[in-house]
């Protein structure tokens, strides 16, 4: 066997030992991403015009309460995900918002329903806060 088609079999060699390795051996899981903040904005339906001073609420699925913040003047508002036991997406997906504004009827949505970001920072689209 001449001596460069044994330096290329022996150079595969390697390559294919830590591919096998890597296959028997997989590497841990990374962790979940754990949520830190909810973070959204309130609108008025129809007009489409920011809420300020909307009290949102989240609760959990049994209605309990996590916590509690008011729009800005741009109606956009955070949570603070930190009080729960697991701010993982599967358990945050099925906490609930409720926003509330004097004289108006009130919206509850399930986060699930409404996210379009999951990280350290939960975002949910826009909330349309009925007229009547």
């Amino acid at each position: 066997m001449s001596g460069s088609r044994l330096t290329w079999r022996l150079a595969g060699l390697p390559s294919a030992l830590i591919a096998l390795f890597l296959l028997a051996c997989p590497l841990p899981a990374a962790p979940a991403a754990l949520a830190e903040t909810l973070t959204g904005r309130v609108l008025l339906a129809g007009a489409r015009t920011p809420v300020r001073g909307a009290e949102v609420t989240l609760l959990d699925r049994d209605g309990a309460i996590l916590d509690v913040g008011e729009t800005g003047p741009k109606g956009r508002f955070a949570l603070d995900l930190g009080v729960m036991d697991d701010p993982r997406q599967d358990a945050v997906v099925g906490l609930y918002l409720e926003v509330r504004v004097a004289g108006r009827r009130r919206l509850r949505v399930q986060v699930g329903n409404v996210m379009t970001a999951f990280g350290a920072e939960v975002k949910v689209g826009l909330l349309l806060l009925p007229t009547r």
